[in-house]
C-alpha cells in the first residue's frame, strides 16, 4: 500500500480506532480530542512523530503509546514517541506550540 506523503486519512484511522478524534489539523500537525497528544507527519509519509502534551500523566502516556503505536502499524505507519509540547499563547491570538525531547531537551518549534 502507497502511504501519501501527509497520510492524515490514515492518522484519523488511528484516532477513530481508539475511540478518539482528529479535533484539529493544521500543515503537518493533527491534534487529538483534548490535545492530550498530536501527530506530526514527517517527510516521508509512513512516519509520523507522537507528541504528549506535557501536562498529560506519564503512566497515561505509557498506556497510550503502546495502543497508538500497534494502531499505527495496522495502518501501515510508523509511529515513534518523540517527548513532550506545549502549547503558549503569543500575541494577536495565535499560539506557539514547543516541542521537548523525551526528557525535556528542546526538539524544536512551530509557530
Amino acid at each position: 500500500m502507497s502511504i501519501p506523503v501527509r497520510p492524515l486519512g490514515l492518522i484519523m484511522n488511528v484516532a477513530n480506532k481508539l475511540g478518539l478524534e482528529i479535533s484539529y489539523a493544521y500543515d503537518d500537525l493533527a491534534f487529538v480530542d483534548d490535545n492530550s497528544f498530536l501527530f506530526k507527519m514527517e517527510e516521508s509519509g509512513e512516519n509520523v512523530s507522537l507528541f504528549f502534551n506535557d501536562t498529560i500523566n506519564k503512566n497515561e502516556c505509557a498506556h497510550l503509546e503502546e495502543k497508538i503505536i500497534a494502531s499505527g502499524k495496522e495502518e501501515g505507519l510508523t509511529i515513534t514517541n518523540k517527548g513532550t509540547f506545549s502549547i503558549k499563547e503569543a500575541l494577536n491570538q495565535k499560539i506557539t506550540i514547543l516541542f521537548n525531547g523525551p526528557i525535556g531537551t528542546p526538539y524544536g518549534s512551530a509557530p
